[in-house]
């Protein structure tokens, strides 16, 4: 069978599609505070560590470690910990997007995209992944994502290293690639594209062997995301407003649309 050649497209969440403009207390976070307590009986808030551009599972290891925790007991708790996190999310009724919002062109791009045949496109984020749907849905772009969903999430993959989160996030992209080649079996994917609002994304897709593109909505200025990346291939835009830049970035130009 000949293959339909496409472009994959994979997106963070967090300071990418959406900003929760630096809220200390929306569901995502109260989720872990909830799992320490519940599993650990320790009061604690992920926000005592630096955690942009980590995972949910190596969050969890390093807010317990500061707190007295052994790895090896995080570790082994962490199919319980992100049981716990899931059903506090599933389980309630707020918005998990309360305090967040849409970044400016997402919805555009995510209407585009799924347009047309020639491209696939999901999510790989350091969130769980029904908190990451969760999101989506809530901020009512879980309609623009066509089934069948795809994406790399958190809970498939956990190096067990705070200190490696790069190699954990292009292992979640890795995770992606291989869902949709599986989903998409009539296409051979030409090229594919990470974006990203961190200096992790930058580092992850370009170890992961995807094209790195940065967008400046989160909390890293430019020349950050610039000193990231070690490959001229690297693509820095200010944002996802301007509908014509992104496609042009991902080549789209060159493809046949639906």
């Amino acid at each position: 069978m000949e293959k339909t050649p496409a472009v994959l497209v994979t997106f963070d969440v967090d300071g990418t599609l959406m900003s929760m403009d630096g809220a200390r207390h929306h569901l995502h976070k109260e989720a872990f505070s909830h799992a320490f307590k519940q599993v650990f009986d320790i009061d604690a808030h992920i926000d005592e560590i630096v955690h942009n551009g980590s995972t949910d599972p190596l969050i969890m290891i390093e807010v317990l470690e500061l707190h007295g925790v052994s790895r090896e007991k995080v570790i082994e708790a962490l199919p319980e910990l992100k049981r716990v996190m899931e059903d506090f999310v599933n389980q309630s009724t707020r918005s998990a997007a309360e305090g967040g919002r849409v970044l400016p062109g997402v919805p555009e791009l995510l209407r585009a995209l799924g347009s047309r045949s020639d491209v696939a496109f999901g999510l790989v984020t350091g969130n769980l992944e029904p908190i990451a749907w969760r999101k989506m849905q809530d901020l009512e772009l879980l309609p623009l994502f066509p089934h069948p969903r795809f994406g790399g999430f958190s809970g498939e993959y956990c190096g067990g290293d705070p200190k490696r989160r790069t190699e954990d996030r292009a292992a979640l992209l890795k995770v992606a690639q291989r869902h949709a080649e599986e989903l998409f079996p009539d296409r051979k994917f030409v090229r594919w594209y990470h974006v990203g609002d961190a200096p992790a994304d930058i580092r992850a897709a370009e170890l992961a062997g995807s094209l790195a593109v940065g967008v400046c909505t989160g909390q890293f200025p430019r020349a950050d995301l610039q000193a990231s990346s070690h490959s001229p291939d690297t693509v820095i835009l200010d944002s996802l407003r301007d509908l014509q830049q992104c496609l042009a970035v991902f080549g789209l130009e060159q493809l046949p649309a639906l």
